[in-house]
Parts: C-alpha cells; structure tokens; sequence
C-alpha cells in the first residue's frame, strides 16, 4: 500500500501582540473546498492540474482529524474534480464530479456508515456550492456557456427545480446564513443575496 508523506507545519505565535497562530497543511493535489463535522475534516481535491472542469479521474476526497492529521489521504478517489460538500447525519453530499467519467458532473450522496454512493441529479452540468435547508438542498450550477443556476432538490420526493433568478455568470460555493442565501458571480465580480422563504 503506497503511503502518502504529507509534511506540516505548525507555526508558533511570536512575541508580538496581535500575531495569530496558523497551520499549514500541504500534501494535496487542488484542493478546492473544505467541510468540517464534529469528528473530521473533508478536503476535495481537484486533481494533479488545477482543471477544475477536467474529467480526468485524478480527483479525490481526503479525510482529516480535527488536528490536521490526514486519516485517508484518497478516502474517495477516481473522480472528476470534487467540489462542494455538505454532510447532514451520516451522508455527505457531494456536488461537481462524475465518476464514470463522462461529460459533466453529477450531485451525488455518499454514506459515511456504509460507503453507499446514490446519484441525486444526473444531468452532466458543472456543479460547485450545495448547502442544505429543511431538507432541501441547494446546488450551484455554472451552467452552459456561463448560463448559471440554482437548484433547489427536495431530498424527500427527489424533486428538483430552478430558482426563479436571473441567470448568473460563475455561481461558485455558495452560502447559507438563517434564510439568506449568500451567492457568488465569480465571472461578473459581483455577490447575490437571495430571502429563501
């Protein structure tokens, strides 16, 4: 089993009032997005090249502690630049990639208890950002030639629809405050600030 080196660094804080104290963690392969639970970190990895729409099967999953101590460099592997996470109970949802390798990305859930993969939107699209709000999930879509979009999927009755929003150029992660839905245009320099009802 080839094992990974990952080297970090723990800088101390210095005398100096004000100075903050940081780890640094290296190792990774792009990673692109961050989710903490209460017993680990998540770290998607877009892959060797910083490809984010590549379909390249280099992409992966690593699994940290709450220290920084990688558990399992590749606890996911062979897919296509994971984005976004979002973990409700024991299921990790996961938005952007496609593990069979053809055109696009699809939402999928893994359990973390029994390692089960379900694909929840199968449509090849180039997704980001997913939070969840009473039992919907929300999902950011850059969309066809920078047409971008967002889902909302209801987990009950797997129903999915379009927000009734303009049509938005780069809808990266996005995020969730009470009832406000905070949304980047990465391609129009601009944030969105959507009421959720």
């Amino acid at each position: 089993m080839k094992k990974y080196i990952l080297s970090l660094a723990l800088v101390a804080t210095c005398a100096l009032a004000g100075e903050l104290k940081y780890q640094e963690i290296d190792g990774f392969l792009s990673p692109e997005s961050v989710f903490v639970d209460k017993n680990a970190m998540y770290v998607s990895n877009v892959g060797k090249k910083l490809e984010p729409l590549a379909k390249d099967h280099d992409g992966f999953i690593s699994k940290l502690d709450k220290n920084g101590k990688i558990l399992e460099y590749k606890f996911l592997n062979d897919l296509d630049a994971p984005k976004g996470m979002m973990e409700i109970g024991n299921i990790l949802y996961i938005a952007g990639y496609d593990p069979s390798g053809v055109s696009g990305g699809v939402v999928l859930s893994y359990n973390l208890k029994n390692k089960k993969i379900q694909v929840l939107k199968s449509e090849k699209e180039p997704y980001d950002g997913i939070v969840l709000k009473n039992n919907i999930l929300y999902i950011s879509s850059w969309g066809k030639d920078l047409n971008g979009v967002i889902y909302a999927l209801n987990l009950k009755n797997k129903n999915i629809k379009k927000l009734n929003l303009p049509l938005m150029k780069g809808p990266a992660d996005i995020f969730l405050d009470k009832n406000d839905l905070w949304i980047p245009k990465m391609a129009e320099s601009k944030i969105l600030k959507v009421e959720l009802k």
